[in-house]
């Protein structure tokens, strides 16, 4: 499963390094983008729970955009009718 959050970073990259310092680093432009997850490791949350969590629809729209179909099939009616709607 992936998650395409523009931060300016190659996912490659995030893919790459050692988790303390990928979940560092995406707790940190979370927190720079006034969200954060109180209490929850990003790695222990699953998708519609993630999803759920960011408030802002252009970042929503992003995390969509980055979805494929597999893990859009997992998502709950009202999030994947969201997310069919900004496909479109």
């Amino acid at each position: 499963m992936q998650v395409a959050i523009d931060m300016g970073l190659d996912i490659t990259f995030l893919e790459n390094i050692p988790e303390e310092y990928r979940r560092d680093i995406i707790e940190q432009e979370l927190r720079s983008r006034g969200l954060s997850m109180p209490g929850r490791q990003p790695e222990n949350m699953d998708m519609a729970s993630f999803i759920a969590s960011v408030a802002d629809p252009n970042i929503r729209r992003e995390i969509y955009a980055g979805l494929d179909e597999a893990t859009l099939a997992t998502l709950p009616p009202n999030l994947l009718s969201e997310a069919r709607m900004l496909h479109e």
